[in-house]
């Protein structure tokens, strides 16, 4: 994965698979705020959720700075805050794309994701390119039959959907164009950067890139 785009700054009632599934959802891989089921997919030796978080609050309990507005957005990104919104700030498109979170809630001390899970490094993020090998982000996206816009064939069962990014001004750009994943790796420029993993509508490569910490971007877990 050699390739890096950087983004510009502008029988029983209960099975033991129900029981898993529960355990999941009480300890917020609640991949949902709004309570719908973790679904998980094992890639190689990783395990990945499927569907993008969509939590609320940190791993202790402790609330997310919601923005509500462009300019909340804007304020949170120049404090250096944790933050999160909803593409478009229209909360009925989380069940599809989750929610946009900025780094900095990535690398919070209190822990985004969920008990016994965490979000992947950059190296995690190429080990499970690399599993996949050539094409490896069209076996990522989703197909026709996961959404209308999806243009991949989804065989590795990851789902990715594209549910765009939002900027430092709090403006939202390439919903159904691209997705955004964080990872929780620093670059080692001077700029204010992490990298992450783009999934394009018409690229059939999963890309590399350097994105601003202060864009909202989408996360996935992968189990510990």
């Amino acid at each position: 994965m050699t390739k890096v785009n950087t983004i510009k700054q502008g029988g029983r009632a209960f099975t033991l698979c129900t029981v898993f599934m529960c355990m999941l959802l009480i300890g917020g891989c609640a991949m949902s705020g709004g309570g719908s089921d973790a679904e998980t997919v094992a890639i190689g030796d990783q395990v990945w959720t499927t569907k993008n978080l969509n939590t609320p609050v940190f791993r202790n309990g402790d609330k997310i700075y919601h923005a509500t507005t462009p300019e909340e957005w804007k304020q949170a990104a120049e404090e250096k805050r944790p933050a999160w919104c909803y593409m478009n700030h229209d909360s009925t498109l989380q069940g599809k794309f989750g929610k946009l979170y900025n780094w900095y809630a990535i690398s919070d001390p209190r822990g985004l994701a969920p008990e016994g899970w965490h979000i992947p490094t950059d190296d995690e993020w190429e080990d499970l390119i690399n599993h996949l090998g050539k094409d490896a982000g069209h076996k990522m996206k989703a197909s026709r039959n996961d959404i209308r816009s999806g243009t991949g064939n989804n065989r590795s069962g990851f789902t990715g959907m594209f549910g765009g990014y939002c900027m430092f001004n709090g403006q939202f750009t390439n919903r159904h164009v691209s997705g955004v994943w964080w990872s929780t790796t620093e670059t080692d420029d001077e700029e204010e950067r992490a990298w992450a993993i783009q999934l394009s509508s018409n690229k059939r490569k999963a890309l590399r890139m350097k994105a601003y910490k202060v864009f909202g971007a989408s996360v996935r877990c992968v189990k510990d």
